[in-house]
């Protein structure tokens, strides 16, 4: 307690007031770290393989509703671009592409505001309870996916869930918190790093099974039970945590303060008043770094879904679930990989700058290939990029302080998802513009985010991680920096 108060400035107490912490029994990280495993494999696979099922039952569903039954069997790729069944799968893809922009702009827009608060309510109330949330509206969502499908209900209901899972904050905001006990239970930087490269990773190993799983039933019985899938999936996802999680916050305020305003100035504090210039820089930086790296990732499955059924690829589900679980299983798999093989050799912020480049050439190549076969060199360019995103994680965690890991990943958590709502609105809409005459131009878009994340890299980072990299490893200071924390009160209260 008395190191912790000579570190806080009285600025510092305003922002978090230290009225007293309330000391929690020890606990396990190795039960933590296999129940957020669990929790992050499950919600990412499931999460994935259901909106990939979702973009094709749309295509299918529209095309059923506007009386072109067999639209997804019409062999367009053999058509010229005036023939009647040719114009009938456009206009079946573009009203599909509308209505799954629709569906993200009432999942998004509330996940912002809930991504406010997520964070930095987690460093006051604890992160069990923030994780349950979101796990409970997503079993919610892809339940009345199920009953839309099961029923034939209007797919005006799916608003409904989409909805109730932004309110909670989606995917987002479990990220959020899965990020923030990653950051209690795990302290360098090295470590951190892994840690959630290892998570991410991880999550897509399964989502490549589950998705090819999911699209061998859709051709097999049906889009009903696929759904099912995600569904079992979210229901068992919220069940484990509920009944095993221990909560991983060591310490927390005894006094406990709910105003969102509050709340929303520690976000904000963080790039505007607290600690020095230099250090307010990096995180800024940082950020902007982050939304365009991450901008090209988002709703990258529903575009390629889309794309891999419009001529002249015309792919069906099973081939759409194979290219998947090889790019996102294999592909992250071999990240890891990269990542674990380079930073032994290289700054983590060569390997994140390298990635961006090898980012930029995949969605380059994407846009300009014409045969099905060249979709499968894409997952190959990517392997480098799967590091960039959680290093630049990793890097920001390690600028703030221990009591402030909830509200920086919250603060990152609010703008992927302005990012989700801007590039799933802007990439479904440029897709839908250009599906008849040049389909792959909105991958030169997603390039483009890469092109910007590089030039931030070069210009704004380098120099400065590499001094706040000395000042954390000699505890020696560079000019624009001041100790703020000591690391070891991170591992307080854990035991292995």
């Amino acid at each position: 307690m008395e190191s912790r108060k000579d570190v806080n400035s009285s600025e510092q107490r305003l922002l978090l007031p230290t009225l007293g912490l309330r000391n929690r029994r020890q606990i396990s990280t190795r039960r933590a770290r296999i129940i957020l495993f669990f929790v992050h494999l499950m919600s990412s696979s499931g999460g994935i393989s259901g909106m990939i099922m979702l973009a094709q039952y749309v295509v299918k569903r529209v095309g059923d509703d506007a009386g072109y039954s067999n639209v997804t069997s019409v062999d367009h790729c053999t058509s010229n671009t005036s023939d009647p069944d040719a114009k009938h799968a456009n206009e079946v893809q573009e009203e599909a592409t509308d209505l799954l922009t629709y569906l993200n702009f009432v999942q998004s827009v509330p996940t912002i505001f809930a991504c406010f608060l997520v964070g930095s309510y987690s460093d006051y109330i604890g992160r069990r309870i923030m994780l349950l949330l979101p796990l409970l509206t997503a079993f919610i969502n892809f339940g009345i996916i199920s009953l839309v499908i099961g029923f034939n209900l209007d797919l005006n209901f799916l608003y409904i869930g989409f909805g109730l899972d932004g309110l909670a904050g989606t995917w987002v905001a479990l990220l959020v918190v899965v990020f923030a006990i990653t950051a209690d239970i795990s302290v360098s930087k090295d470590s951190r790093t892994l840690w959630i490269l290892l998570l991410l990773c991880s999550g897509c190993i399964v989502t490549a099974g589950v998705t090819l799983g999911t699209s061998y039933l859709i051709d097999s019985v049906g889009f009903l039970y696929a759904s099912l899938i995600p569904t079992t999936m979210a229901f068992v996802n919220f069940l484990v945590p509920l009944f095993f999680f221990q909560e991983t916050l060591a310490q927390r305020p005894v006094v406990r303060i709910w105003s969102p305003m509050f709340h929303c100035r520690r976000l904000f504090g963080l790039f505007v008043t607290q600690g020095s210039r230099r250090r307010r820089a990096t995180l800024t930086v940082c950020i902007f770094i982050f939304v365009f790296a991450v901008a090209s990732e988002l709703k990258r499955e529903t575009i390629d879904s889309l794309y891999q059924l419009h001529e002249p690829f015309c792919w069906d589900a099973r081939r759409i679930g194979l290219y998947n679980s090889i790019r996102t299983g294999g592909g992250n798999l071999l990240g890891a990989l990269w990542l674990t093989l380079l930073k032994n050799c290289l700054p983590s912020e060569v390997v994140g700058m390298i990635g961006v480049l090898f980012q930029v050439a995949a969605y380059t190549f994407e846009g300009l290939l014409n045969k099905s076969w060249q979709f499968y060199i894409v997952p190959v360019l990517l392997v480098p990029s799967i590091s960039t995103i959680p290093i630049v994680r990793a890097t920001m965690s390690l600028l703030v302080g221990v009591d402030q890991q909830g509200a920086l990943f919250s603060s990152i958590a609010v703008v992927e998802s302005v990012a989700a709502l801007i590039a799933g609105t802007v990439f479904t809409k440029v897709y839908s513009a250009t599906v008849s005459t040049m389909p792959g131009a909105v991958f030169f878009l997603t390039a483009g985010c890469g092109v910007i994340a590089f030039i931030l890299y070069i210009q704004g980072v380098g120099s400065t991680v590499a001094c706040e990299s000395a000042l954390r490893s000699a505890g020696t200071l560079c000019r624009g920096f001041e100790p703020r924390y000591r690391r070891p009160a991170l591992t307080e209260g854990l035991k292995a």
